[in-house]
């Protein structure tokens, strides 16, 4: 196995009652042509043996570990900012329990960090079952991601949902310490692509260099058929204005606190500019939806995301705005 030399690199692995995966997992990630210098690992208060696991396997590594139990559940969003605040290598990679690393992901990833501009990268992922049965070649593709869009600056997808998973990626140390702490209202991967993309350069590597297992993930998953896509509409489309009320909340709350990060520590690109332009345009989303009796001007919404989803917002909106202004008529009625 090769050293890298250039960099130094920590691996932060999360756990909690992990035991069946672990040893698979850790095992690809000793196994790298280019090992890491560290590997923290911060368990969550598990109820089965995964600490002993971890502690057993690094036991017989040459590099530095640590195994760290807390004393109480921090949920995976602190757990995870315990981890690589303990973590002292110059590029920090991000792992879950229960993944599989390609054995070159350390060696096709470090290369892009060359470039003293770039603080974050991310690379795709397969996704699998159980036993590591292919379900689908792709999870950049059940997300609608197009690397190449990105790469050229074009954000739009980003402002919609996350794309980054966060086993996928590594970015340098300086990153985490100007996105901690991480905020509660964010997942901590989708903050740290925000926070990077408003300080520096972010590269997708296209290659898929991780076995994401479908198992016991609560997000990401098999990418729905359109019949599959109206079934569920049509069981949750009463409950469906409350989810877009909260999930343009939601938005709003991320987005919100970006801006005041970035003027709190000057950070200021095109992308960080664009941040405080979005957030105008969600808070003008709620506003209208809520309280103007006003067409929605759809032209705005293709500033900010791709033809598809642009189209999709803007008759989420609409939709809701006629159900609220509905219900509004029909309470004077009463």
């Amino acid at each position: 196995m090769e050293k890298n030399t250039e960099f130094t690199t920590s691996v932060a692995m999360c756990t909690y009652n992990g035991a069946k995966y672990l040893e698979s997992q850790l095992r690809t990630i000793l196994n790298q042509t280019i090992p890491p210098d560290e590997i923290i690992v911060c368990d969550d208060c598990s109820k089965d043996n995964s600490v002993s696991i971890c502690r057993n396997i690094l036991s017989g590594w040459d590099g530095k570990w640590e195994v760290v139990r807390n004393e109480q559940n921090l949920g995976f969003k602190k757990n995870f900012q315990k981890a690589i605040s303990l973590c002292h290598g110059d590029i920090i990679f991000l792992s879950d329990q229960d993944d599989v690393w390609n054995t070159k992901k350390l060696e096709k990833m470090l290369p892009v960090f060359h470039d003293p501009n770039v603080v974050l990268a991310f690379h795709d992922a397969t996704l699998v079952n159980e036993n590591l049965e292919q379900l689908y070649p792709s999870f950049w593709r059940t997300l609608g991601f197009n690397p190449s869009d990105f790469s050229k600056g074009d954000y739009r997808i980003v402002f919609a949902h996350n794309v980054m998973q966060g086993a996928a990626c590594c970015f340098r140390r300086k990153l985490f310490e100007i996105a901690a702490p991480f905020p509660l209202e964010a997942i901590h991967d989708e903050w740290l692509l925000l926070v990077g993309l408003s300080i520096g350069k972010v590269i997708p590597v296209s290659q898929t260099l991780l076995q994401y297992r479908q198992a016991q993930n609560a997000i990401g998953g098999m990418p729905l058929t359109i019949p599959d896509k109206i079934r569920k509409w049509w069981k949750t489309f009463n409950k469906g204005f409350d989810i877009h009320r909260e999930y343009l909340k939601s938005r709003s709350q991320i987005f919100t606190l970006l801006v005041e990060r970035n003027r709190e520590q000057g950070n200021y690109n095109q992308f960080s500019a664009n941040i405080v332009k979005f957030n105008e345009f969600l808070s003008t989303r709620i506003r209208k939806i809520n309280n103007r009796v006003d067409r929605l001007n759809k032209s705005k919404f293709n500033q900010w995301y791709f033809p598809f989803e642009a189209k999709k917002q803007w008759l989420k909106d609409w939709i809701y705005f006629l159900a609220n202004l509905n219900s509004k008529n029909k309470g004077v009625s009463r």
